[in-house]
């Protein structure tokens, strides 16, 4: 059954302006030491940050959670699968708002065109009652 479903739409103009001001405080901010390294080897660093921006943004509306609310940019960390499909991966008090909704999963879509990243979730609960 869906908990909650959540979407985002960033210009990479705007992450990229950002990081010219900020710099890695803006990436210690919103990455997780993972993605951060992730980015530094990734030619298109900027694409990959406003694609993680997104993601972030979108797995914490299906959460209803909320960014810089009750669950922080760091709580929620997406990687690559195999495949290279997203990943979420959640910590702290992302992790907690999972288990006190019975969230199963998280599933996350990201795209980029046009100078834009787009992302959508999907948060799962579990199919028996806790």
């Amino acid at each position: 059954m869906i908990f909650g479903i959540g979407t985002d739409l960033v210009e990479i103009e705007r992450i990229a302006k950002v990081l010219a001001r900020h710099g890695d405080r803006f990436t210690g901010y919103i990455l997780t030491d993972s993605e951060g390294a992730e980015a530094k080897r990734r030619g298109d660093s900027v694409q990959f940050i406003a694609g993680r921006w997104a993601a972030k943004e979108a797995v914490a509306k299906a959460l209803g959670c909320g960014l810089g609310g009750r669950c922080a940019w760091r709580d929620i960390e997406v990687t690559g699968s195999a495949s290279g499909a997203p990943v979420v991966m959640l910590s702290g008090d992302g992790a907690r708002t999972m288990k006190e909704n019975g969230i199963a999963r998280v599933f996350v879509s990201i795209s980029h065109e046009r100078g834009h990243a787009v992302a959508m979730a999907v948060a799962e609960k579990n199919d028996t009652p806790s």
